[in-house]
C-alpha cells in the first residue's frame, strides 16, 4: 500500500513539475502597429533591451508572458506617441504608436518680476533694489527645443542689460528663463526678448518695465498669421516699431490710439491688406494677416486667322495663316509662361516651337505663330502654357483641328474677237476669228447655214419631175 501512494505521489511532483516547465517557455505576441508615417519609412521598437526594426507598419516580438518597458525610436523626422512605456503582458497585446511630423514651436509668456530681498512678485520696481526678470516660455511643439533667450533692458537708447540664457525645454513644459538686474534710476524701461529654438525657430516680444512709476493701461494689438508655411519668418511695423517672428503671432502693447501698420510679405507670398491702420479704445485688439501665394495661373486659347484678320475654320494648301495664341493669367503674380506650340498633319508632328512669354497679374498677352498649308489633310495646332515657380506649377493647354484642300482649278474657255470696218459706200465689212477648229474642206457652211450640196439636189430632183411630167402629155 506504501508503495501505491510514493507512486502516486511521485507522479503528481512529476505532473506539476512538467507544467511548470512548459508555462515558463510558451510565448505570446507583443505587436507594435504604427501609423502617421510615409510608406516604407523605417522604424524601431526596443522590448526590454531587445530591438526589432522594420519598414512596414507592424513589429511582433515573441515572449513569455511578463512585465515588459519599451522604447520607440523617432523615424526620418517623425516623433512617437507614445514613445515609451511599460506592459504586463499575460495574453497577446497589440500597442498603436501613432507618428506626427516633428514640430519645433515655442511661445512666448507673460512677465515675471520677482523681488530678490523678499521673493515676492512685484509690478513697480524700487530703484536700488534687485530683482529677476523673466519671462515665460512654453513649448507647443512635439519635440524637446533647445532655447537661447536673450534679455535686452534698455531706456533712451542706452542699454543696461545685454544677457543670455540657455534653457532645455520639454513639449508641453513651460518655464521662466530670467536675468538679475539692480535698476539704477526711475523711470519706464523697454525690455526686448528674442527667444531662439536651435536650430530655427524663433520669436520675439517687449515688455515696459516700471521703476518708480506706475504703468498706465496697455492692451495687447496682436498680429495673427494665416496661410505661411511652417517656419516662415514674417514682421509687422507698427508706427514705426519692427517686430518679426517666424511663429504665428506677433504682439505688441500699446495704449489707446490710433496705429498704422504694416505687414511685410516674405518671398513668395503676399498680404492683399498689408497696410492700414487701427484704432485701440479700451480693449485688446486681434488682427489677422492672410498671405495668399504668389502664382501665375495661365489660360491659353488659339484661333486661326487669315491675311485679312478674320477667323476661319477650313484651310486651302499654299495659302497663308496664322494661329492667335491668346494667353490669360488668372494669377496674382507677373511671370513668364512657356509656350509650347505643335502642329500635327494627319497625326504627324511637323512643328514644334517654344515661346516664353510673359504676363502680368490679371493680365493677357498674345502671340502670333505663322502656319503655310503645304499639302492637304488634316491639321491640328495643340498649345501647352506652363508657369513653374518655387510654390508649384500650373498649367493649361487647348488644341484646334481643321482640314485643309487644294484650290479648285477653273477650266480653260475659247476666245473670239471681231473686227469691223465700214467702208466708202457706207456698208460695213466684217471678218471673224475664231480660236476653236475648222471643219475638214468640202463641209464648210455658208454664211445662211445650208450646204451647197443640198442646192444642187434639190434642182436635180425638180428637173427630172417637170421631165416626167411632159412625157405623160
Amino acid at each position: 500500500m506504501r508503495k501505491y501512494i510514493a507512486l502516486l505521489l511521485l507522479g503528481t511532483l512529476c505532473v506539476t513539475l512538467i507544467s511548470t516547465f512548459s508555462l515558463s517557455f510558451s510565448t505570446v505576441g507583443v505587436t507594435f502597429v504604427e501609423y502617421g508615417l510615409p510608406q516604407g519609412t523605417n522604424w524601431s521598437v526596443t522590448l526590454n533591451g531587445t530591438t526589432m526594426s522594420s519598414n512596414g507598419n507592424k513589429i511582433t516580438f515573441q515572449v513569455p508572458p511578463g512585465q515588459y518597458v519599451y522604447n520607440v525610436s523617432e523615424a526620418a523626422g517623425y516623433i512617437p506617441s507614445p514613445s515609451f512605456g511599460e506592459l504586463d503582458v499575460v495574453n497577446s497585446t497589440t500597442v498603436n504608436i501613432t507618428y506626427s511630423p516633428s514640430n519645433l514651436k515655442i511661445a512666448l509668456g507673460g512677465l515675471k518680476i520677482v523681488d530678490q530681498s523678499t521673493g515676492a512678485s512685484a509690478s513697480v520696481l524700487t530703484a536700488g533694489q534687485t530683482y529677476e526678470i523673466g519671462v515665460g516660455l512654453i513649448n507647443e511643439g512635439n519635440v524637446e527645443a533647445k532655447v537661447l533667450t536673450t534679455f535686452i533692458i534698455s531706456k533712451n537708447s542706452t542699454t543696461f542689460v545685454n544677457e543670455t540664457t540657455y534653457t532645455t525645454v520639454s513639449p508641453g513644459q513651460s518655464v521662466t528663463p530670467g536675468v538679475i538686474w539692480t535698476p539704477k534710476a526711475n523711470g519706464i524701461y523697454n525690455l526686448s526678448v528674442n527667444a531662439v529654438a536651435l536650430p530655427n525657430f524663433s520669436v520675439r516680444s517687449t515688455y515696459d518695465i516700471y521703476v518708480g512709476v506706475h504703468p498706465t493701461v496697455k492692451y495687447n494689438l496682436t498680429f495673427v498669421e494665416y496661410g505661411l508655411p511652417q517656419g516662415t519668418n514674417w514682421s509687422v511695423t507698427l508706427n514705426g516699431t519692427t517686430m518679426s517672428s517666424n511663429g504665428n503671432k506677433i504682439t505688441f502693447q500699446v495704449n489707446n490710439g490710433t496705429f498704422r501698420y504694416d505687414i511685410g510679405n516674405p518671398p513668395y507670398f503676399q498680404d492683399p491688406y498689408a497696410m492700414g491702420e487701427i484704432n485701440v479704445q479700451g480693449k485688446s485688439i486681434t488682427v489677422p494677416a492672410v498671405f495668399l501665394p504668389l502664382v501665375v495661373k495661365p489660360s491659353v486659347n488659339v484661333k486661326i486667322m487669315n491675311s485679312t484678320a478674320g477667323f476661319i475654320t477650313a484651310l486651302q494648301v499654299n495659302s497663308s495663316y496664322f494661329a492667335l495664341i491668346t494667353l490669360t493669367n488668372t494669377g496674382n503674380a507677373t511671370g513668364t509662361v512657356q509656350l509650347t506650340v505643335q502642329v500635327f498633319l494627319n497625326g504627324s508632328s511637323i512643328l514644334t516651337k517654344s515661346i516664353p512669354v510673359e504676363v502680368g497679374a490679371n493680365g493677357t498677352a498674345y502671340q502670333k505663330i505663322p502656319l503655310v498649308p503645304s499639302s492637304p489633310g488634316s491639321y491640328t495646332v495643340i498649345v501647352n502654357a506652363t508657369w513653374t515657380g518655387p510654390l508649384g506649377s500650373y498649367g493649361s493647354n487647348t488644341s484646334i483641328k481643321l482640314e485643309a484642300t487644294s484650290p479648285i482649278k477653273t477650266p480653260t474657255q475659247s476666245s473670239s474677237s471681231t473686227n469691223s470696218t465700214t467702208g466708202s459706200t457706207g456698208k460695213s465689212n466684217s471678218t471673224s476669228s475664231t480660236n476653236s477648229t475648222s471643219p475638214p474642206v468640202g463641209q464648210q457652211k455658208t454664211s445662211s447655214g445650208i450646204n451647197p450640196i443640198i442646192y444642187v439636189a434639190v434642182v436635180v430632183v425638180i428637173v427630172i419631175a417637170v421631165v416626167l411630167l411632159l412625157r405623160r402629155r
